[in-house]
This record gives C-alpha cells, sequence and structure tokens, in this order.
C-alpha cells in the first residue's frame, strides 16, 4: 500500500497554480535580464563606435603626415581651375563646394552638377579626403556609429549600387527638397562631424552658425582649410570630431546640442570617449568674440531622418558648446 501511494504521488505532476508560479517566475526573470541584455548590446555599440572614430583618428593623421600637418578639410582656393567642368570659383565657398562635389563624383564615377549658389558644402564630408589615407572603404558600416539605423541603410544603399541610385530611392535621407546631385553628395557625409574651428579661423571672418543648426554664415572673404594640428593647444581637451546624435545613452536619438546628451567625441591627441554635452565649456559665438555669450542657433529638424526636438515642440533654442570652442583651436573644451 505504501509503495502505491508513493507511485501515485510521483506521477501526479504539477498543478494549475504551480505551472501558473513557474511561468511567473520565468517572466520575471526574463523582465529582470533582458533590459541587462539590451544595456550589454548597446555597451557593445558604442564601444565598437569608438574604435570607429580611432580608426578615423588614424587615417587623419595620416593625411596630416602627407599634407605638411594639415587638418583634412577643404583646400581648394577661388580663382584656381581644379576642375575644368565647374572652372574657377569667384569665392572661398564656391570653392570649398566644387571640392565636395568633385570629391563625391570621383566616387560614382561621373561629374556632379556644381552645387547652387548659397550651399555650404558639407562640413562631415572631410572624410571623402581620407579615402587613400584609410583601410576602411568609404561605404564600409565603419565609417558610421553601429547604433544610428539610418546613416547604416545609407551606407548599405551605396554598397549595394554604387551609382547612388538605391540610396535615392530611400525614404528618410537628408535634403530631399534639394536638387538630387546635391541630395547624392549629401548622403556621403559621416555623422561623425568635424568642429568648425578645424577648417574655419579663429579670428578675421570666421564660418559661424546661421538661424538652424544646419545652416552656416560663411563671409565672402572667409579663409576655409589651412589649419594645422600643430595650432592645437590643448589637444587632450579639444574635441576634433563629435557624434551629431546621443545614440548610446537617451532613450531615443537625441541631437548632440542637448544639454543632457551623451555622445562619442575624439580629441586632437587620438583619444576618444563618451561624454555629455553639459560638462563641456559653453563656447562663444565667433561673430562676437568679445561676449561671454555662448553661440545659439534653433535645431528644427528634418522629420525625414532627423529626431524630434525633445520637447515635442517644432524646435528648440540651443547653443553651440565644443562645436565653437571659445578662441578655436587655442580653446580648451572638457
Amino acid at each position: 500500500m505504501t509503495n502505491r501511494v508513493t507511485r501515485l504521488a510521483l506521477s501526479r505532476g504539477f498543478t494549475l497554480i504551480e505551472l501558473l508560479v513557474v511561468v511567473a517566475i520565468i517572466a520575471l526573470l526574463i523582465g529582470i535580464l533582458l533590459p541587462s541584455l539590451g544595456r550589454a548590446r548597446e555597451v557593445g555599440k558604442q564601444m565598437v563606435c569608438v574604435s570607429n572614430l580611432a580608426s578615423r583618428s588614424a587615417a587623419l593623421g595620416l593625411y596630416a603626415n602627407s599634407n605638411d600637418g594639415s587638418i583634412a578639410a577643404f583646400s581648394w582656393k577661388p580663382d584656381v581651375v581644379y576642375n575644368p567642368a565647374y572652372g574657377a570659383a569667384s569665392t572661398q565657398q564656391e570653392a570649398a563646394a566644387d571640392q565636395t562635389m568633385t570629391l563625391a563624383g570621383e566616387l560614382f564615377g561621373r561629374t556632379l552638377d556644381r552645387a547652387p549658389p548659397g550651399v555650404f558644402p558639407f562640413p562631415a564630408a572631410y572624410y571623402l579626403l581620407l579615402r587613400d589615407h584609410s583601410d576602411v572603404p568609404v561605404f564600409d558600416s565603419g565609417n558610421g556609429c553601429p547604433s544610428d539605423r539610418l546613416q547604416q541603410e545609407w551606407l548599405d544603399a551605396f554598397r549595394s549600387d554604387p551609382t547612388g541610385e538605391a540610396y535615392l530611392d530611400l525614404p528618410n535621407r537628408p535634403f530631399a527638397g534639394l536638387r538630387l546631385d546635391v541630395v547624392l553628395a549629401s548622403g556621403l557625409n559621416s555623422l561623425y562631424f568635424m568642429v568648425e574651428s578645424a577648417y574655419s579661423q579663429d579670428v578675421n571672418s570666421p564660418v559661424a552658425n546661421g538661424a538652424t543648426h544646419l545652416s552656416w554664415d560663411v563671409p565672402t572673404d572667409s579663409v576655409l582649410g589651412g589649419r594645422r594640428i600643430s595650432q592645437v593647444v590643448f589637444p587632450s581637451n579639444k574635441v576634433w570630431l563629435y557624434e551629431y546624435q546621443d545614440q548610446h545613452a537617451a532613450p531615443s536619438a537625441q541631437y548632440f546640442a542637448y544639454a543632457d546628451s551623451k555622445c562619442n567625441v575624439l580629441m586632437f591627441d587620438g583619444s576618444a570617449a563618451l561624454r555629455q554635452t553639459s560638462d563641456s565649456n559653453p563656447g562663444w559665438d565667433p561673430r562676437s568674440q568679445q561676449s561671454p555669450a555662448p553661440t545659439t542657433y534653433r535645431y528644427e529638424p528634418d522629420p525625414a531622418w532627423e529626431t524630434p526636438p525633445s520637447h515635442g515642440a517644432a524646435g528648440d533654442t540651443l547653443q553651440g558648446w565644443y562645436r565653437y570652442t571659445r578662441r578655436g583651436l587655442r580653446g580648451n573644451d572638457f
């Protein structure tokens, strides 16, 4: 009798309540573990992003070694014919635009139309100058942050169709209202932006921000390019490249100039790290250099590819931070 009761007790299985308890425990464990796994995955992507910036630093260093210490930036000058299809530019801004469009056209194996008047070449297009100084192909995923889904889509499109037609078919791309050749060249931009002082003079008609985040005030007598790494006074504290958006710490991607954004930045000494924007100096306004007030401008994103303002409004007024360092290359950001 004892053996029979024991066998019945062992074979009766779990009750419904016991199964529900087990399922609840498993669900609880999943709820605890998934955020940790997600954070670990994002930390891994953030480290890859830092590694990408380090690779960009090496290419920038090789460019400087090959070009008398120059920072990779615009180098074409007015009144000189570099591309017979365009002729000579009449201003420094036009010369820089011609250089950008020529370099982009070389990648597509054809001559792109000249940029229309008033279009400032893309400050992130410096990396077109690095293709002979880097072992990372221009369209490689390493030229963007792995957490930046849109830029990775742009790079995928260029890899799949080097003519650029696949990129033009994407719904989420920059500057869709501009002429197609300009839009095509814009897709080649790295979203690791270079600070303005790396291609603009600190005094004597420097480049400044326009009214909005993607507009610039470029005086007709501005001198672009020609800056050298030797002009940097505090290389371990001066930002060289920065992520356009916080892809790693904010709940959703957020423009770098929000005070609580955390973006990977590359310093002039080659070090890269995740830094909070508000930990940097507020910066200055290149047009009003004696004023203690920083640059301010409106962040009015293009909904096709940029993240909305953090407060749900049409735009926010933000300051320039390390994008406009007081005293330029001689300044100190962190």
